[in-house]
């Protein structure tokens, strides 16, 4: 949405994405997101991820930040906040984060 512009003579293509329109259940969106967001995060931190702790990771970031719908700060954004933290903490422990340890770093947002 941030992205959005208007159709003119000079950006005649014009950019538009609704992130509201999407076909995709919310959760699975923000799955999706992780899941290229690992991909970018392990790029920019010469790291790898196993699989399933990053699954399990990015899972409960998704439900964590799903279920703060409807606040102050967009859904979305706090996921992707609290995705890095977790991808932080997981090169870190080597572990994915708790659902406790999510919900405190939210406390914090």
């Amino acid at each position: 949405q941030r992205l959005s512009a208007l159709f003119d003579t000079i950006n005649p293509t014009g950019v538009r994405i609704s992130l509201e329109r999407l076909p995709m259940k919310p959760v699975d969106l923000l799955v999706e997101i992780g899941r290229k967001l690992r991909g970018v995060y392990q790029v920019a931190y010469g790291c790898r991820f196993e699989d399933e702790p990053a699954r399990r990771a990015i899972q409960t970031a998704a439900d964590w930040a799903f279920s703060r719908r409807g606040g102050d700060i967009g859904y979305k954004r706090l996921f992707v906040q609290v995705m890095i933290r977790g991808f932080h903490f997981l090169r870190k422990q080597g572990t994915p984060p708790s659902q406790e340890e999510v919900e405190g770093w939210g406390a914090e947002m």
